[in-house]
C-alpha cells in the first residue's frame, strides 16, 4: 500500500494503482479486511484521478458496505471523504455534500 502512495504521489497512477491491487489481493488472501479497506479507497483515488469515475464508485460502493459490517469508522470515514470527491467531479453536488455530511459526523 505504502510504495502505491509513493507512486500516485509522483503523478504515476497506472504504477500506483497495480501496487494498490497487488495489496488488495494480498489481504483478501489473508483475510486481512481492514488493510483491503485502506487500501480499496486509495485505489479509488487512483482512478478518480484518471477519470475512471465509475470503477472508482463501485470500490467505494463496496468499500462502504465492508467498513460499515466490519466495524471500521476510520475506512467509512475516508470512503464518504472520497465517495464525495467522486461526486463533485462528476458535478453532482447535492450528493458530494451529502456525503461529506456522512464523512462530518464521523470526522
Amino acid at each position: 500500500r505504502t510504495l502505491g502512495d509513493v507512486w500516485t504521489e509522483k503523478g504515476k497512477y497506472r504504477e500506483g494503482i497495480q501496487l494498490y491491487q497487488r495489496g488488495i489481493a494480498m489481504s483478501e488472501k489473508n483475510r486481512n479486511n481492514s488493510m483491503r479497506a485502506a487500501t480499496t479507497h486509495r485505489l479509488a483515488k487512483a482512478y478518480i484521478a484518471l477519470n475512471r469515475l465509475t470503477e472508482a464508485q463501485v470500490l467505494l460502493e463496496e468499500n462502504e458496505k465492508v467498513a460499515i459490517e466490519m466495524g471500521y469508522p476510520e475506512e467509512l470515514e475516508r470512503t464518504y471523504q472520497v465517495l464525495a470527491e467522486l461526486c463533485s467531479k462528476r458535478g453532482d453536488h447535492a450528493r458530494a455534500y451529502a456525503y461529506l455530511k456522512r464523512y462530518t459526523v464521523l470526522h
